[in-house]
């Protein structure tokens, strides 16, 4: 029995470990977003940011540069659009 709970308790440390990497990742996603967001567009609410998924964030680095207004680039990035 103590061999199955030894195993037990690595498969559950192994998924512990990549689920914070998982929330590591989006949380530094997140940082980085809100950092290009303000540079591009000061003084914006960006709150909404905090609910993004990874994908939604990951748009904002492939929007940012192409001169959108912040309403369109909120937008697309909410609504998934390209």
């Amino acid at each position: 029995m103590r061999e199955g709970e030894e195993k037990g308790k690595e498969i559950g440390i192994a998924i512990g470990r990549k689920e914070g990497e998982k929330i590591g990742r989006i949380q530094e996603k997140l940082k980085i977003a809100k950092t290009m967001i303000e540079t591009f567009y000061p003084n914006k609410d960006i709150k909404w940011l905090q609910e993004c998924s990874s994908e939604q964030l990951d748009k904002v680095f492939t929007l940012i540069g192409k001169q959108f207004t912040y309403e369109e680039l909120k937008r697309k990035i909410l609504e998934g659009i390209d």
